[in-house]
């Protein structure tokens, strides 16, 4: 584990407020011994279902206090959170925020909310709407019309619509397999640790293989209007389900052998609101989903991770092709050649340096491994990209606000192994092409901005340099 630094003055403190720090946290709203099962949206009773949507409208139309839009603010406003990104506290925040959310949905109505869950969706099947949860494209309090509306493909050939992005076969290997939580390299699930105990004096460090790309690619392509920013995400209804989802995810990997969330246990999670209330969290209090808080709620989900088929294998075999539709706007790229080696390589590596983890705009990282012979480029075809695209990134916008401070960049890497063995067999010795680009996310129809209110979701502010600002570092290739 990671020795946390000595400690420091808190937040308030550095202000002025000379508050003494709680040596434990008043969770709001929550009740000691609490057991709560989550489940998934669709698997809800109409009773179950209505409850969860009563307690939400009580919530949206109190006036004042701890109402709804004081938890959207939570994560949206850097004065009153903020959330935390790029950073191995963002599971920890967000599993505090969802369960702070709960409680007082919990609160808003008793008897009849006092044991309403956030329910999760399940983003990695199929929907059982047109592109989302059904209750989110059919009960008002849930909907959001500025969200994408471009159906999801359930049959073979069924056209005008979208590829699932992040199937659970891609969770599973691509993700969840990830045993690190914040190594200093890459290959890591929580993302890099960066060992401050005081939120004010925490830095920017890395994604985990969680955050990016699937949390980032579906909060800015897949679901997109409030969505597409983190000063406007939790306006919509669908981001607590969403995050219910996510911690999903964590909680399966941490059910993983060798999987340990291994780093600063006393850091504090950035609650600004909370600390001038007094309340002071700690990373530790949301490790263990089973006692999350110091009144030890117990939290667990009703999901059975489905079988995983074995794909018949590709050229190269990828699985993230799908979260990107060939429309991106271009904005860098660079290309390496690539002799496909005789003999199996243990390691063969790619690491794209200095890229921005804190963009003014959305973006995505891309690379295709193609043939110098014989094949065109077209990144537009699914089928070109289901053949040669071996990695997809996506770098969600920047917190309005946020204070990025020290590193706001980061090393991607790419392993090219698994590929480089597969293609041994028929092409060896063949000179193929390694093409890296940078893309940025398609701009929301101007309607849709103007409906958000927030300059976060127009254009980037006019001192940006956007094309700067995602040029391609440094590319280095080993392969041994």
């Amino acid at each position: 584990m990671i020795d946390p630094p000595k400690q420091k003055e808190s937040y308030f403190e550095a202000q002025g407020n000379k508050k003494t720090i709680p040596t434990k946290t008043e969770t709001l709203y929550a009740n000691a011994a609490d057991v709560r099962v989550r489940k998934n949206i669709d698997d809800l009773t109409i009773e179950e279902l209505g409850n969860y949507i009563h307690a939400m409208d009580i919530l949206k139309k109190q006036p004042s206090g701890k109402n709804y839009n004081y938890f959207a603010e939570l994560h949206n406003s850097a004065s009153v959170g903020p959330c935390e990104h790029a950073r191995d506290s963002f599971l920890p925040w967000h599993r505090a925020h969802l369960l702070a959310f709960e409680n007082a949905l919990r609160a808003s109505d008793p008897p009849r909310t006092a044991k309403v869950t956030v329910p999760y969706w399940n983003w990695s099947e199929l929907p059982s709407g047109s592109r989302y949860a059904k209750a989110f494209e059919t009960e008002e309090i849930l909907k959001d019309r500025r969200r994408y509306t471009t159906p999801i493909c359930k049959t073979a050939g069924q056209g005008q619509c979208d590829p699932l992005s992040y199937p659970w076969e891609y969770l599973n290997t691509q993700v969840l397999n990830v045993k690190a939580w914040s190594s200093t390299g890459s290959d890591n699930f929580g993302g890099i640790s960066n060992e401050e105990i005081f939120c004010d004096d925490r830095l920017d460090g890395a994604y985990g293989s969680l955050e990016a790309p699937a949390h980032n690619g579906m909060h800015s392509r897949y679901i997109g209007g409030f969505m597409s920013s983190p000063s406007t995400a939790a306006r919509d209804p669908i981001f607590w389900s969403f995050h219910a989802f996510i911690d999903v995810l964590w909680y399966n990997w941490q059910t993983r052998e060798g999987h340990k969330v291994d780093t600063c246990l006393e850091c504090q999670l950035c609650f600004k609101a909370w600390a001038n209330d007094g309340i002071y969290v700690k990373v530790s209090e949301y490790v263990d989903s089973h006692a999350q808080s110091t009144d030890g709620v117990n939290v667990s989900y009703d999901f059975t991770p489905p079988s995983i088929l074995v794909a018949s294998q590709k050229e190269p075999f990828i699985l993230a092709h799908n979260a990107w539709n060939g429309s991106t706007d271009l904005v860098d790229e660079k290309t390496v050649s690539v002799t496909i080696p005789a003999n199996p390589v243990e390691n063969a590596v790619v690491e794209i340096e200095d890229m921005v983890n804190a963009s003014p705009i959305s973006y995505q990282i891309n690379a295709y491994l193609y043939p110098a012979d014989g094949v065109e480029w077209n990144p537009a075809s699914l089928e070109f990209r289901s053949n040669y695209m071996v990695y997809l990134n996506s770098i969600w916008r920047a917190h309005e606000g946020h204070q990025h401070k020290g590193k706001s960049t980061q090393t991607f890497r790419i392993d090219l192994a698994e590929e480089l063995n597969h293609l041994q067999e028929q092409h060896a010795g063949e000179n193929w092409v390694l093409r890296i680009l940078t893309a940025k996310e398609p701009e929301l129809p101007p309607e849709t901005v103007e409906a958000l209110d927030t300059i976060m979701l127009g254009a980037p502010p006019s001192n940006v340099n956007v094309d700067e600002a995602l040029k391609i570092g440094e590319i280095k290739l080993s392969i041994n």
